[in-house]
Order: structure tokens, then C-alpha cells, then sequence
């Protein structure tokens, strides 16, 4: 019998691509996988170009196996992801999870399944196997807002990495930040991940606002989102006059919906762009600022698993105060003992 998605993603082409990548995992895993997600853009329509261009959007896919994956599953997987993307219609971005870290039977603290489990369980879309939504345990909206740290700090990073891109990151961001670029057009905001040669975008400018955003909506309201959009729209109706996440806003809006992460022809959009972008680096430094804070406070109070990821975060990012160092080196003298 032939693989039938659960959900179509409304492009024929993405959907015969799925069922191939999905029939390939089906064969070379028998019986291991338990579930397929779309998150992101491709999951609520809001995705932008429907190729491989360097502006547009990735397909974000969560394969999540049965109990837990060894190296050798883990090592075939990223070979077989390799394959795929080179066929791929699409820029596919695939990630495989073990259930076992999920449902937190094995390594609660593992990197990153906070805020993937929150996704999932509010904003992902099963595309094939079994829905586990149910069977997810609440996350632990601390362990969600480190994630969300995380992914922040990465993308602060993308402008500024010279050794590749790497997390945890190769050299530490050191606050405050300046301009990735200060003599560029755009400071340097309009570089994008592709090959060497490809057009200039603002997908990453979009990302790194938006992750900000996102930290910003949960300390300000409490509530978990799983992809931009949910972001942007949670945003406009609970925090309609904050001026730091209505820039962010306004970057997503031209930059994606209008200019489809392109940089703009016309001689005014681009200096609408740049004044954008020149208010970015304050924007990243107030975020900066306010995840310090934060990170102190679960030095401070937080459980183990917590300080353990705030340490992990401060490997990515340095803060020259002498109360953070203070925190640090406490942290460590009990870890040490």
C-alpha cells in the first residue's frame, strides 16, 4: 500500500517529494519511526518561493523515532537527509528526534526539545504516523524560554560568524554587540546562508528579529508560539504598542510578505531597509540585555538542568560583568565539588 500523507502542504510537487523522502525513511527504518511534523512557514501556508533560491523559504520536517536512536540510526539518517536535499525541489531542513527525549523518559535537559515539544503541541502539522500530541508532557515554560534563548543567540550570530556556522558558537558574542557590517548598505543584516555568489536576502534578518520577538512575547505574556507567523500574529494583539516588537513587525511584514526576503529594487524601499536595519543592532542589544537577566535568575533559582543550559548559553555569548562572573564560578565551584 502506498504512502498517503496525513495533511497536503497545497504544493503537488512538496507533497510527491514528501511521500518519496517519507517511503525512504519507511524502508530504511522499518518499524522505528513513529512520526513525520511540518513546522515552520510550510505548515501555515506562509511560505515564501517554492524552490531552492536562497530566498525561500526551508521545509521544516521533524522525524521523530520510537524509543531512542543509536549513532549508527543517527549516522544513516544524516546521510540519507544528504541524498534528499540534493533532489529536493525545496530546501528541506530535517532533524531527527527520539521520542524517549519527548515524553522526557531519558535526558530531560537534552538541547532544544522545549520548544521543539511546544511546537509540536501547538503548532505542528503530522504529515504521516501517529499523532503523539497527547502522549507530549507539558513543557516547562522555563526549559521553553532557554530554547528560545538559544535559537536567538544562534541566529544573533549568523551576521557575525567568519569560522562557519556552529552551536555552540565557535567565537562567543560579546555584548554589547556592534554592526556586523558598519560600512555595508544594509550593516551587514543582508547576509544569507547559501553558497558563495548567491543573491543577498533578508531571511536572516527576519529570523533573528523574530526570534527576539518571540522572547519577548513570552516574558511579556506567558504563552508559547511555534512558528513566525503565530509569533508576529500573537504580537500584534497583545503587545500592540511595544516599539521593539512592532519593529520586528514591520521588518516581517516588507521583508517577507512584501519583498518575499529579497532585497528591494526601488531607491526608497532600500532606504527603508537600511533605517531598519539601523535600528536592528539596538534592538539586539536590548534582547541581549534582557536574556542576561534572565540567564542570572536561573543561575540564582533555577533547577540543575537549567543552570546547566544558562552555562551552555554563556559559552555562546559573554557578558563582562563581575555579578555574572560571580554567578558563574559559584555554579561551577558546586558542579566542581
Amino acid at each position: 500500500m502506498g504512502t498517503k500523507l496525513h495533511a497536503s502542504t497545497k504544493s503537488e510537487s512538496l507533497d510527491t517529494f514528501l511521500v518519496h523522502l517519507i517511503t525512504l525513511f519507511e524502508n530504511a527504518f522499518p518499524e522505528r519511526i513513529c512520526s513525520y511534523y511540518l513546522g515552520g512557514s510550510t505548515s501555515d501556508g506562509t511560505a515564501v518561493g517554492h524552490d531552492r533560491s536562497s530566498n525561500s523559504s526551508d521545509v521544516d520536517l521533524f522525524i521523530i523515532f520510537r524509543g531512542t536512536t543509536t549513532e549508527a540510526e543517527e549516522a544513516l539518517f544524516q546521510y540519507l537527509i544528504a541524498e534528499c536535499q540534493a533532489s529536493s525541489p525545496v530546501q528541506i531542513d530535517a532533524h531527527a528526534y527520539s521520542e524517549d527525549v519527548l515524553l522526557q523518559k531519558l535526558r530531560p535537559d537534552a538541547a532544544q526539545t522545549s520548544f521543539l515539544s511546544a511546537l509540536i503541541q501547538v503548532a505542528g502539522v503530522l504529515v504521516y504516523g501517529k499523532d503523539m500530541r497527547a502522549d507530549l508532557p507539558p513543557v516547562q515554560f522555563s526549559h521553553y524560554v532557554l530554547d528560545v534563548i538559544e535559537s536567538g543567540v544562534f541566529h544573533l550570530s549568523i551576521p557575525r560568524q567568519r569560522e562557519g556556522i556552529t552551536y555552540p558558537l565557535m567565537t562567543p558574542l560579546v555584548f554589547p554587540l556592534t554592526y556586523p557590517d558598519p560600512a555595508g548598505e544594509f550593516y551587514g543584516y543582508d547576509t544569507i546562508l547559501a553558497r558563495p555568489g548567491t543573491p543577498r536576502g533578508t531571511r536572516v534578518l527576519v529570523a533573528l528579529t523574530t526570534w527576539i520577538a518571540t522572547f519577548i512575547l513570552s516574558l511579556e505574556t506567558g504563552r508559547y508560539v511555534g512558528q513566525k507567523s503565530q509569533s508576529m500574529r500573537l504580537c500584534k494583539e497583545y503587545l500592540p504598542h511595544d516599539k521593539r516588537v512592532q519593529l520586528v513587525v514591520t521588518i516581517y511584514d516588507l521583508c517577507k510578505d512584501a519583498w518575499r526576503y529579497a532585497l528591494p529594487d526601488s531607491k526608497e524601499d532600500r532606504k527603508q531597509l537600511r533605517g531598519l536595519c539601523r535600528e536592528t543592532l539596538a534592538l539586539e542589544n536590548e534582547y541581549l540585555r534582557l536574556t542576561r537577566d534572565y540567564i542570572f535568575s536561573q543561575l540564582q533559582h533555577g533547577e540543575v538542568s537549567e543552570k546547566r543550559q544558562a552555562i551552555r548559553i554563556l559559552q555562546s555569548v559573554a557578558y563582562q560583568d563581575d555579578e555574572m562572573r560571580a554567578a558563574v564560578n559559584s555554579w561551577q565551584d558546586l558542579e566542581r565539588a
